[in-house]
């Protein structure tokens, strides 16, 4: 029986909201259209300037009375509200016939367990986007109720795993859907992450490190633009070994832990590169920070599991790929060419030596779409009540379903879902608070 389902992703590049319409039919998810919305450059400021109080170690009472927090929240809800209801009076598509809204929110900090433990504190992740509002400004436009689905990433996380990477069971259904049983779909966003798929399963994931996450930093910190467009900067620049050493020593212990693990921009230590700050060395940091996104992204496949043949097909998806340099880095350390770091020269040849034949790497037909389906596909799993994230790749405790459910209610006035279930002090049982009644 077919069900449509609309996903929402909005990630950490900030480059857009992306929206789809999926349907789900008889065990086969397909995409039946989709949109795209950018975001402006002002609401990239207010995202950075948010982000710059949680990471000095704000309370979750305290952002949540903020003004700059309350203006980016709903700002950001009334954004997404828009798109989808653009998305479907675009496509005329019936309110009825849509059996939820599934939406990711926008991720403001992340802490999981792998990061806890190196820090001595208490696992969390921030994402914000109350599904209340939304299914209130939906309705309330549409004349219509439509359920939303939100907050995926809370639930494994509380059940003690790393809230990520949480595509591989979509991966995996793709897979088997177009008949590629053993491969690496490859994500790359603000952070990279690969997805082992060995007869139609998902054996392994983990978030290999940055991808846009130094590009994007080092263009807005010197220019106006948000992202090194087709590598319009980066391209005057040459490769800074030095540099990319530098890279590699302020992530090392991020970078050579083994799965699970999920990254996030703080781990990286992006600020501590003071070359990043140098006007003189623009192009020359911004191409060795893209070299280095690609860089990472083939090092990390040392983790694929000695038991596991390593495919040879590997499919990409999500925008980090879009940029040159980092995907031609990254298909030609996989052959043996590009300069590699002498520590790295055997992890490389072990890498090389593990491939059968001669990968073969090619944009996935979703490679734009890619995450917001996903989202959809973890609304479908929600519904019919399956686990999504399983122990051997989140590490959690046990499979966990994801994800809670929200309905337009017309007389409410107070919205208390603005901060995911699983915000910082989540583990603080029984204590009733103002620093925690946002997140109860």
């Amino acid at each position: 029986m077919s069900a449509l389902y609309i996903g929402i992703m909005t990630g950490n590049s900030m480059d857009a909201i992306d929206v789809v319409l999926a349907d789900w039919n008889n065990g086969t998810l397909s995409l039946k259209a989709q949109k795209s919305t950018p975001f402006s450059h002002d609401m990239i400021t207010l995202v950075q300037r948010v982000r710059h109080k949680i990471m000095s170690g704000i309370s979750m009472a305290d952002l949540n009375a903020l003004p700059c927090f309350r203006n980016l929240h709903d700002t950001y809800v009334h954004q997404i509200a828009q798109a989808v209801i653009e998305l479907i009076q675009t496509h005329h598509i019936n309110p009825s016939d849509i059996k939820a809204i599934c939406s990711h929110g926008k991720t403001l900090d992340h802490c999981p367990p792998s990061r806890a433990r190196q820090l001595g504190c208490l696992p969390y992740t921030l994402q914000i986007g109350s599904g209340q509002m939304l299914a209130d400004l939906i309705s309330k436009k549409l004349k219509a109720s439509i359920r939303v689905l939100y907050d995926f990433r809370s639930d494994d996380i509380m059940n003690g795993g790393e809230g990520a990477p949480l595509a591989p069971p979509l991966s995996a259904l793709l897979a088997r859907q177009e008949g590629v049983l053993n491969k690496i779909d490859y994500n790359a966003g603000n952070t990279s992450n690969p997805t082992i798929i060995i007869n139609g399963q998902a054996l392994q994931s983990w978030d290999a490190g940055p991808c846009n996450e130094f590009i994007d930093a080092i263009v807005r910190y010197h220019t106006r633009d948000t992202y090194d467009r087709d590598g319009q900067y980066s391209l005057k620049g040459f490769l800074d070994e030095t540099l990319l050493q530098q890279l590699y020593d302020l992530g090392r212990s991020y970078y050579e832990q083994p799965p699970p693990k999920s990254g996030d921009p703080a781990y990286y230590h992006c600020a501590r590169i003071t070359a990043f700050q140098k006007k003189e060395n623009f192009n020359q940091a911004l191409y060795t920070a893209a070299y280095f996104a690609g860089y990472i992204a083939a090092l990390t496949l040392r983790f694929v599991s000695p038991n596991i043949n390593m495919p040879t097909e590997i499919s990409l998806y999500g925008g980090g790929w879009n940029h040159p340099i980092v995907r031609q880095t990254f298909e030609n350390l996989l052959m043996g060419n590009g300069f590699i770091l002498p520590e790295h020269k055997p992890v490389f040849q072990s890498i090389q030596r593990r491939f059968t034949r001669k990968p073969h790497v090619y944009f996935s037909p979703l490679q734009k779409t890619m995450e917001a389906l996903l989202w959809a596909a973890m609304g479908v799993a929600y519904d019919e009540q399956r686990p999504w994230t399983q122990p051997a790749l989140t590490g959690c405790q046990q499979p966990s379903i994801c994800g809670m459910e929200a309905f337009s209610d017309p007389t409410r006035t107070l919205y208390l879902d603005c901060m995911s279930r699983a915000s910082k002090g989540w583990q603080i049982k029984g204590k009733v608070s103002t620093e925690f009644s946002a997140i109860s």
